[in-house]
């Protein structure tokens, strides 16, 4: 298994691509809102009815069309680009990011551990966050939106779980009283319906868009210092360079190594994804 340190290489490959990401954002959004007027959800059909679809058809097609044509030298120049970068990175992507309640938790863990108290949680939830238009094919639509109020839900189950963990007594008092377990937060956590119950791991498939992952992870992060994120092998042969694994892993507990192996057949779909399997030490 790979250890955590990054090769340079990798380093500058992914500073790069994140530049050539930020680039292309504006191409990527003219594209899904242009596509996104033609695969009108379940949802979408029932509200507004045929008539109402047509109408912003009509109006914002063009708009968007010409956003697209008028990026595409951008694109052209910037899409070789990409793939060539995420051929230099290595397979997988890794944040670290602490803040006191993380460390409070780690320390309350790490001593439950030593008495042999401690009880690990481990999840896996399958969250379909994919480009707009991808989602939109499975009837789910505003992946902004989905990518928020996931990141939330799972957020606030975790904090109302460790109500039975931080202590109320003053010494988480530079936190707010729903970060320090103390008090629930009323926070929305959109129309995610599913709960999350205490984990010290969660496994996360299906994150395939990395623009929105990074909101998941800002989320995610308030409660697990340790993410491992944009995994997967990108190949002509493998994803055609479309769609990363899919596989975000969080834990609360440092990650020692992380490795990807990649499937080897394809069919159907999977020929635009780095399917494969992804093992994390913890």
């Amino acid at each position: 298994m790979a250890t955590l340190r990054e090769p340079l290489a990798s380093q500058a490959a992914n500073l790069c691509l994140a530049l050539v990401r930020y680039l292309l954002y504006p191409s990527y959004v003219s594209f899904n809102c242009l596509a996104s007027l033609y695969y009108p959800t379940f949802e979408e059909q029932e509200e507004g009815g045929s008539s109402n679809i047509l109408l912003k058809q009509v109006l914002l097609t063009l708009p968007f069309a010409a956003l697209f044509i008028l990026l595409l030298p951008v694109t052209a120049v910037l899409l070789p680009l990409r793939c060539l970068l995420l051929t230099v990175r290595r397979p997988f992507r890794y944040s670290e990011l602490h803040n006191e309640r993380t460390r409070l938790l780690e320390e309350t863990a790490r001593r439950a551990i030593a008495a042999g108290q401690y009880k690990f949680g481990v999840g896996s939830a399958n969250i379909c966050l994919m480009p707009e238009l991808l989602s939109r094919m499975n009837h789910l639509s505003d992946v902004d939106y989905r990518s928020v109020s996931i990141g939330q839900r799972i957020k606030e189950d975790q904090f109302a779980s460790h109500q039975m963990v931080l202590p109320c007594n003053g010494s988480t008092s530079g936190l707010p009283s729903s970060a320090n377990g103390c008090g629930k937060s009323e926070q929305d956590v959109g129309s995610v319906s599913s709960s999350f119950p205490p984990l010290d791991v969660l496994c996360i498939q299906e994150a395939w868009s990395s623009y929105h992952n990074k909101v998941l992870i800002e989320e995610l992060h308030q409660t697990f210092p340790y993410i491992v994120h944009d995994v997967g092998i990108h190949a002509l042969n493998v994803n055609s360079f479309v769609l990363n694994s899919g596989h975000l892993v969080a834990s609360r507990h440092p990650i020692e190594a992380v490795e990807f192996k990649p499937y080897k057949h394809f069919v159907d779909h999977g020929k635009i994804i780095s399917m494969g399997v992804t093992s994390v030490k913890v």
